[in-house]
């Protein structure tokens, strides 16, 4: 794995799934918008 930008979190996109649910709505939002943000990263990166 390759070292985040500045700025940039990387995220357990599996572990962020599992704990969705616990969360209240607004928090899920925020969450599902990191979990989109990490896969395309690694989409991009694969594709690169």
């Amino acid at each position: 794995m390759t070292t985040p930008k500045p700025g940039q979190v990387r995220i357990n996109v599996s572990q962020a799934l599992e704990t969705l649910g616990e969360k209240p709505r607004d928090e899920q939002i925020t969450q599902l918008e990191k979990i989109h943000q990490e896969l395309t990263t690694r989409l991009n990166r694969a594709q690169a």
